[in-house]
Order: structure tokens, then sequence, then C-alpha cells
């Protein structure tokens, strides 16, 4: 459900999810693919591009994988595996 928070929420909530995770852990976590910030029936949805994400992650994680899937549509989707670094 991260696609629902704001970017700053996003990384308040990584920082967060670091230092409560074991030494070492991993985290599995998927992103809606896309340029876009909208507001559909009140719920906010923030789209990601790869590179934007990427530097968003590595902030607080090592990236292990941070690749593009297609969850309802192709290609609409990130997904990233992090360990705690």
């Amino acid at each position: 459900m991260l696609h629902h928070l704001t970017k700053s929420e996003l990384k308040r909530s990584l920082a967060r999810q670091k230092e409560v995770l074991n030494q070492d852990g991993i985290v599995f976590h998927t992103f809606w693919k896309g340029k876009i910030t909208e507001k559909k029936r009140g719920l906010l949805f923030v789209y990601y591009q790869k590179e934007q994400l990427k530097k968003i992650l590595k902030h607080h994680f090592d990236v292990l994988e941070l690749e593009i899937f297609s969850a309802d549509e192709k290609n609409d989707s990130i997904y990233a595996v992090l360990r705690k670094n």
C-alpha cells in the first residue's frame, strides 16, 4: 500500500522499516510505474519511474533487485527486493 503515501511519507516509512528490520533483513515492495500522482475516490496514488525509485530506496537499503513487471497491464509495476545495510 506504499503507493498511497506521499513521497515524503514513503521516505519516513522506509526509514522506520530499516529501524525495525533485523540486520541483513530483506523486504519486498511493489509500486505502480508511471510519472503521475493522482487521486481516485479520495485515495492518493503515487507512481514512480525505476530510476527515481532507486534513488529513494538506496538511501535506506541495499537494492538487490528493482525490476518492472506486469500486474494489471503490461509493464505497469515495479518490484523492489531490498536488504538492510
